[in-house]
């Protein structure tokens, strides 16, 4: 039996996710929730399995973690556009890693509910998810994100 334990975060910060996501000004489609356009390029997070605490003080307050996927669609796909599709995934990442002159980063989420991002960490690489027999392609990434819970 696990003792991890979990918090009632995700919905939040699922919501909170995609507003940043949807930031990203390189992306090439709007991010929806659970949801691939089934016709044209698009793209999508996905949260998973839940939030977990990862240490927690005395007073309430925690450090967490939210882990989710992204995924991008791709239209009859040769090896250039499988290869780019990769390389979309990477960039979301390196967007995410950016970082201002002392240091800080700058593409994290705002996050409600009392809590706050420390980083955001591409957990596997970009790969292929799906291949269907109409030339459609998914690929995904995952990632963690890393916050604080302020007791109030």
């Amino acid at each position: 039996m696990s003792d991890a334990q979990f918090t009632k975060d995700t919905t939040t910060i699922t919501q909170d996710m995609l507003k940043c996501l949807n930031s990203w000004e390189e992306k090439p489609a709007i991010i929806t929730l659970d949801d691939l356009d089934s016709d044209v390029e698009s793209m999508m997070l996905q949260p998973l399995a839940g939030t977990q605490k990862l240490k927690t003080y005395v007073n309430g307050s925690y450090y967490g973690q939210w882990s989710f996927a992204v995924y991008y669609r791709v239209k009859n796909a040769d090896t250039k556009d499988r290869i780019n599709a990769r390389k979309v995934l990477e960039k979301l990442d390196e967007w995410f890693r950016k970082k201002d002159s002392s240091g800080k980063y700058i593409n994290l989420p705002s996050l409600d509910g009392g809590n706050t991002a420390i980083d955001v960490v591409m957990s596997s690489t970009p790969s292929l998810a799906a291949m269907y027999d109409n030339g459609i392609e998914d690929y995904q990434v995952i990632f963690n994100l890393s916050y604080y819970h302020k007791e109030v």
